[in-house]
């Protein structure tokens, strides 16, 4: 083998042993045991199926008693054991979290210890010669015996120290913000930090707020500008997340703060709709003490927050769709600011001839007029703070007739602007900001055999966050009488533009009461953009 290609390989080689797989998909794994010898009882069939996802299955217990329900997605499940000559055991609303692992044993009861209708037995008193004879309760062997005794033990997939936020606590819980990572404030060795503007404004274990890895649906939705979540998504889109803060297991790498694993709503076979609207005006708020004491008044402050959230079938238990939409508006004002500016006598008073480059730019782009004696005159202007933002996911759910395939498609769009984000009293040269975001997945889950399961993953995401200086054929003036003139205020146009493109693969294989999980993953990052600090010249 050549140099360059051993080299080749050991790259590609390197790269799998740092990106690793990462799965937001659970497990639910256990034993059939005979309730009177504990022994275990092979071939039995184990019947699951989710009442939230409108998914099912079938499996069956190994020659030890071992079975393995692979790869399921967080939500709320129905399992059932049953084997010959056995009564039936059914456990109900079993909550699986996301990349988690419950462990449940099912004791099922031979028919031979079941009382039938109209048996009779006879017992002793205890201390005395009385015999009793009593019949045994009615007894239908065909329905399943419910049993309360226990629902498993509940852990993460991994070894990592994590807490799973639910989805009572997204909907019932105050949201800073509705946003649902504000959650991590609640727990253990997280605490605020805002000093260096970065992430979501928290430090875990004492980490950097910029030490963090957010995936959504299993794939990164990472800021890799600011740091952060890339796509933010309503709360009614989100199921449920897991917070990893400690001992990551290597499918969760690329961070040492935490790690932030989200998964949205999927559709089911009954249809919803949660529509809401959430406002604020100006007209329901006092004028606080500072603003009062300037006779300010209440500051202008309109916000409108509009939005739904669906789901259902297309095709029973097999297509499934679910969709969210928000529109977000905010009007405000910043306080009072002084400018000074040209009045209608300064063209005048300083005798410039309408040849003059000068004489040009102050009739083509005026400022506010003021009838004044002087050259310049002080204005107080309210700046507006303007904020639009249009959030959207789609997702799609299919599951084959047999079960053993499984594909979901989501897309993620972000549409935000600020159109006052560089404010001057020259309407000309105000400088909207634009930040557009969009967020492609897909997932292939099969299942080859009741022992081997894969998953296959696949996404891309576009982050475009850009301003131009409005009319860069325009200099920055500087006036020496602290006049404010025609032209942008900012130093430079910018704009950061970061594409990523993700693969992972992971393999799930059980034996008995072992799981043997491997995989390999490739992240693709794509940034360009441009800073044109001074390009368009400042003359004072």
């Amino acid at each position: 083998m050549r140099h360059g290609a051993k080299l080749a390989l050991a790259i590609i080689f390197g790269a799998l042993s740092h990106v690793s797989a990462q799965t937001t998909q659970g497990l639910i794994a256990g034993r059939i045991l005979n309730s009177v010898t504990g022994r275990p009882v092979a071939n039995a069939t184990i019947t699951w199926s989710s009442s939230t996802l409108a998914a099912s299955g079938i499996q069956k217990s190994d020659a030890f008693g071992y079975y393995f329900l692979p790869l399921l997605s967080a939500g709320t499940y129905n399992v059932k054991a049953e084997a010959d000559t056995y009564q039936p055991q059914e456990l109900q609303e079993l909550e699986l979290p996301v990349a988690g692992i419950i462990n449940l044993e099912f004791r099922i009861r031979p028919l031979n210890d079941v009382w039938e209708a109209g048996q009779y037995r006879s017992v002793f008193l205890p201390g005395t010669k009385t015999i009793v004879t009593f019949f045994g309760p009615d007894v239908d062997t065909s329905r399943s015996g419910s049993f309360s005794s226990q629902n498993g033990d509940r852990s993460a997939l991994d070894t990592s120290q994590s807490y799973v936020i639910t989805p009572t606590e997204i909907e019932d819980l105050p949201l800073q913000g509705r946003d649902v990572y504000t959650m991590l404030i609640s727990l253990p060795n997280v605490t605020s930090d805002t000093s260096t503007g970065r992430g979501i404004g928290v430090s875990v274990a004492g980490a950097r707020p910029s030490s963090s890895n957010f995936l959504l649906d299993g794939v990164s939705n990472n800021n890799y500008l600011v740091t952060g979540p890339l796509n933010p998504v309503a709360p009614e889109a989100i199921q449920e997340y897991r917070i990893s803060t400690n001992n990551y297991s290597a499918e969760y790498g690329r961070t040492d703060g935490f790690v932030a694993n989200a998964v949205t709503r999927a559709g089911d076979n009954t249809f919803h709709l949660n529509a809401y609207w959430y406002f604020k005006n100006e007209a329901l708020n006092a004028a606080d003490f500072a603003d009062n004491a300037v006779g300010a008044g209440r500051t202008r402050d309109k916000e409108n927050r509009i939005g739904y959230q669906g789901g259902g079938r297309i095709i029973r238990n097999r297509l499934f769709f679910s969709s969210a939409f928000e529109q977000f508006n905010s009007h405000g004002t910043l306080a009072p600011q002084t400018y000074f500016l040209p009045t209608t006598n300064y063209l005048p008073a300083y005798n410039i001839p309408s040849t003059r480059l000068a004489y040009q730019l102050l009739k083509k782009y005026p400022a506010p007029e003021i009838q004044a004696q002087t050259t310049i005159a002080p204005l107080d202007i309210s700046a507006p703070v303007v904020v639009n933002r249009q959030l959207a996911l789609e997702r799609g759910d299919y599951s084959t007739k047999s079960g053993k395939d499984r594909l979901m498609a989501r897309l993620v769009l972000d549409r935000f602007k600020e159109p006052d984000f560089s404010y001057t009293p020259y309407t000309d040269f105000i400088t909207p900001l634009y930040q557009n975001t969009t967020g492609i997945a897909g997932n292939w889950t099969r299942s080859w055999t009741p022992r081997l399961t894969h998953e296959f993953k696949l996404s891309y995401s576009d982050d475009d966050l850009w301003w131009n200086r409005a009319h860069p054929e325009i200099p920055t003036l500087i006036s020496g009488d602290d006049a404010t003139l025609p032209g942008s205020p900012l130093f430079y146009s910018y704009r950061n533009r970061n594409r990523s493109f993700e693969a992972t693969y992971s393999a799930v294989w059980t034996r008995r009461r072992h799981v043997i999980t491997m995989g390999g993953g490739m992240l693709l990052r794509y940034n360009s953009g441009y800073l044109t600090a001074g390009q368009d010249g400042e003359y004072l």
